[in-house]
């Protein structure tokens, strides 16, 4: 018999989209699979929809929590996953049928702890990829990953068919965004072998109320608290390049924070005190380095002066010249 995947599906608030979502899991040609969804304090009608398919569907079912955010509902999804396999999939997206299958041959194939399927947006036509192939890692997959020189890999916790395993003494942090950040450096750090195909299965729909996509608030800055766990993980482990390519990403990223900040709350605003002096500190371990070139060490020293001066850089465009470079003098 199949083993069993579990389906993870934190649910806040969706009722235009749950339907196609739950439907598109259902219709899975793979045989054995449960679907677990932990409902985040709806107000809308998406815990009645919801609790509609597990009381119609022996593989189906419902948690209901307080509104606390969607890092705790994967925790408790985890907890209550019964499979020896478990997939993320956000309850305004959905899947191609043949995902769960394809994901776990693959990964029996090449006997993978982590198989990576490709995103697609809903509302592109779907192509027929004649040309599809596959990328395996199984060296440096942190390192890798953390300089941005992991081809197709991506940091989304979604679009991924994991072995359970992967998330023992792994956490979400509640009450924060940006969870896949914080979490996907500790569970590739897990993996043997990662694979990852250039087929879209996975449907990616555009909502305009998601997390990522509402007006600027307080929570945009989690993603710092993120890279930073991401920056003590390197150091801890002795990961100098990925530690130093991880402090250009928070200070790229910090910039961008600052400019937005004033654009969009003000000048006024006390952020930008702490983001300023936290872009101070990661310029001064920057320019420690030799992997820059003088036009960006020179930025560097702009933005010292005055974050909002300057052309904010491709991060993998500075990462992969460093890697590079660093691989030619080694």
């Amino acid at each position: 018999m199949l083993p069993l995947i579990s389906v993870l599906i934190p649910v806040y608030e969706v009722e235009e989209y749950l339907d196609r979502c739950v439907r598109s899991v259902l219709a899975q040609t793979y045989e054995n699979f449960e679907i677990v969804m932990v409902d985040d304090g709806s107000k809308d009608r998406s815990a009645e929809i919801a609790s509609r398919y597990a009381e119609e569907h022996e593989n189906i079912r419902l948690i209901r929590s307080e509104h606390v955010g969607v890092s705790h509902a994967r925790n408790i999804l985890l907890e209550n996953a019964k499979g020896e396999y478990v997939f993320f999939l956000d309850s305004d997206d959905n899947m191609n049928p043949r995902t769960l299958e394809v994901l776990y041959n693959l990964l029996k194939e090449k006997n993978a702890d982590i198989v990576q399927c490709e995103m697609k947006k809903m509302w592109k036509t779907q192509v027929l990829n004649t040309s599809a192939y596959i990328e395996v890692y199984k060296n440096d997959i942190v390192e890798r990953f953390c300089c941005w020189q992991s081809g197709l890999l991506r940091c989304m916790l979604a679009a991924k068919l994991y072995k359970k395993t992967m998330f023992c003494n792994v956490h979400f942090p509640e009450g924060k965004t940006h969870e896949d950040e914080a979490t996907m450096h500790r569970i590739l750090e897990k993996a043997h072998c990662v694979v990852c195909t250039s087929e879209a299965f996975y449907q990616y729909y555009y909502n305009p109320n998601s997390i990522t996509k509402r007006k600027f608030s307080d929570d945009r800055y989690d993603i710092l608290d993120a890279m930073e766990d991401r920056l003590l993980f390197c150091l801890e482990r002795n990961l100098d390049f990925a530690a130093d390519m991880t402090r250009l990403h928070m200070l790229l990223l910090v910039i961008e924070l600052y400019r937005r900040t004033v654009n969009e709350v003000g000048t006024g605003a006390e952020a930008l005190i702490w983001l300023n002096k936290r872009s101070c500190t990661l310029i001064d371990g920057l320019l420690t380095t030799n992997y820059f070139n003088s036009e960006i060490c020179t930025l560097f020293t702009v933005w010292q002066a005055n974050p909002m001066q300057g052309e904010l850089p491709n991060f993998k465009v500075i990462s992969t010249d460093c890697w590079n470079k660093r691989c030619d003098i080694s």
